[in-house]
């Protein structure tokens, strides 16, 4: 797990953007191909003036993942398509998660791949929900609190 600081921003919004591809497929074709890293530089360029923080895993000296905390709200957890089922969504997660006493996250109602993986982590349902899309829910999720930060994890893949 490196910081921001440490990989190239560029490879970090292309794997945003990659990632952002393959699970928003509900949105129009031509939306959805139009996010690309210059758009996902965009959003995260503003997630850190906003005062977030971002980490990315790296895999194979490329960048696998992301994630943001802006305050106590973990958010643009994505792993690239390439880099799914290696435990980089897991690490980044428990990394973040580790930053805030009670970490929380929304999670769109379709994802249920992301659900089993914030349940598996301990988050839990809020009961708190927002419309995002034609019908699509984020649903609120709140993690288990923490004493203390933790030491960043180490992936080696």
């Amino acid at each position: 797990m490196v910081t921001s600081q440490e990989c190239d921003f560029s490879a970090i919004a292309g794997c945003y953007a990659a990632s952002w591809r393959s699970s928003h497929g509900f949105f129009p074709a031509e939306r959805v191909a139009r996010f690309d890293a210059a758009a996902g530089a965009g959003i995260l360029t503003e997630l850190l003036a906003q005062g977030g923080r971002l980490w990315a895993a790296k895999v194979h000296g490329r960048c696998g993942g992301i994630v943001c905390l802006l305050g106590d709200e973990i958010s643009k957890l994505y792993v690239h398509p390439e880099a799914q089922n290696l435990g980089i969504g897991s690490a980044l997660l428990a990394h973040a998660s580790a930053q805030v006493h009670t970490p929380r996250l929304h999670v769109l109602t379709i994802n249920l791949g992301a659900q089993r993986l914030y349940f598996r982590h301990g988050f839990r349902f809020t009961g708190n929900r927002r419309p995002f899309y034609e019908g699509i829910m984020e649903l609120e999720m709140i993690g288990p609190a923490h004493s203390g930060k933790v030491p960043l994890a180490t992936i080696s893949h």
